[in-house]
Parts: structure tokens; C-alpha cells; sequence
């Protein structure tokens, strides 16, 4: 039977301006942003948890886009690029481990900042197909919380396998710890055939915690 498989996670709230310090086109002299944020060290931004980064602006700037560049979850190279907001927060697709840099397609009319949101996805946990039904538990704690249990039936060990063009379901609903007024604990079966499953986590707080496992039972 294979091993269960133990996720602990304790968050930190979502941070707008953890990669880049607000930053207008004219202060800027070119396209590429400077990484100045809290989180940064040697030019790079590593947060605590790997995150989905946001961009904001207090202008006008849905007409830029912004490229994002760093290394994802399995450490490989990738890039997304965003639609600039609109005196508002865009948040990206992808859940970057470190940002390199960000590019903007042109002058953009607000101040830009760049962050962290309070938004991810797990790494894959690929699952023996030959063994029984995947049984998942969570306990959360410590302020509100949401995760939502996703499943594939996609090959995963595909040398070019990219999550973000697979399909992903999501079963079990999305569970929601409101810290006092709702229970921590939650264990559930997943009742769909899959090759892999994965967990977003969102909505969190400082200090809100996750502790996941992922037991496959025995034929």
C-alpha cells in the first residue's frame, strides 16, 4: 500500500506589495520592473509558501499586460502573463515558488505594485492506480481557511505534462474553516477513479494552518 502523504502549511496573509514597492513608468525608465519587495534577496522573491502573485494598480492599466517569470511548483521555468487591472488586483493563474522578474508590455498610467495573494496550489501528488479508493483528511486551524480538493485523470508523469493545461475536477467541495464557528476536522473519500490529486488553499488569514493527508487504501 503506498505511504500516506502529510501537507502542513501555516500561512501568511496576502501581501500586495512583497515583490515590488509601488513603481509609475516615469520613476521606472523602462519595462522591467525592479524587485524590491520584502520577500526579495539577490533580485529574486522567494515566498515562505509558494503563491499565486497579484498586481495591482491605482490607475488605469487594463490595457498592459504584465509578464511573470519564475520557477513553479515542480522547479521548473514558467511565465503567465496578466491582464493589468484597473485601480484594482489581478491575480495570476499560476502558484510560483520564486518570481525573477516582471515585464510590463508597455508605459503603464498608475502605480504598480507587486505581491503575494492569498490564493495557491499544492504540488501534484501522483496516486498508485493499481491500488483502492483515496481517502482525504484536513485539520484547520488558527483563522479562516478554505481548501478545495482537485483530482486528474491526466498522465502526470509526462516529461512535458503542464498542470495548468490539464484537467483538473474538483470534488469533495470546498471546505471553509471559520476560526469559532465551524469545525477543523474533515475526512472524506474521493468517490471518482484519478491519477493525481492536488489541493488549492484560499481565503487564509496570518496564521491560519492546514495539515492535509492523503491515504490510498488497499485493493
Amino acid at each position: 500500500m503506498p505511504r500516506p502523504k502529510f501537507l502542513n502549511f501555516t500561512m501568511t496573509g496576502a501581501d500586495r506589495d512583497a515583490i515590488c514597492t509601488a513603481t509609475s513608468s516615469h520613476t521606472l525608465g523602462s519595462h522591467s520592473m525592479t524587485l524590491n519587495g520584502a520577500i526579495v534577496s539577490g533580485g529574486v522573491a522567494t515566498p515562505a509558501i509558494p503563491r499565486r502573485i497579484t498586481i495591482y494598480s491605482d490607475g488605469a492599466d487594463t490595457g498592459i499586460t504584465f509578464t511573470v517569470t519564475g520557477r513553479g511548483l515542480e522547479g521548473k521555468e514558467i511565465s503567465e502573463v496578466i491582464t493589468g487591472p484597473g485601480s484594482t488586483t489581478v491575480t495570476s493563474t499560476k502558484t510560483f515558488k520564486t518570481v525573477t522578474s516582471v515585464e510590463a508590455s508597455g508605459n503603464f498610467t498608475g502605480h504598480i505594485e507587486v505581491g503575494t495573494a492569498d490564493d495557491l496550489d499544492t504540488a501534484i501528488i501522483p496516486l498508485d492506480t493499481h491500488s483502492g479508493q483515496v481517502d482525504v483528511g484536513y485539520v484547520l486551524s488558527g483563522g479562516v481557511i478554505s481548501v478545495a480538493t482537485k483530482v486528474t485523470m491526466d498522465n502526470v508523469y509526462a516529461p512535458n505534462y503542464d498542470r495548468y493545461n490539464g484537467y483538473w475536477e474538483t470534488c469533495l467541495g470546498t471546505r471553509t474553516y471559520v476560526s469559532g464557528s465551524n469545525t477543523g476536522s474533515i475526512f472524506s473519500t474521493v468517490s471518482i477513479p484519478c491519477t493525481a490529486i492536488h489541493f488549492t488553499l484560499s481565503s487564509f488569514v496570518s496564521g491560519a494552518s492546514a495539515a492535509i493527508t492523503v491515504i490510498q487504501r488497499e485493493v
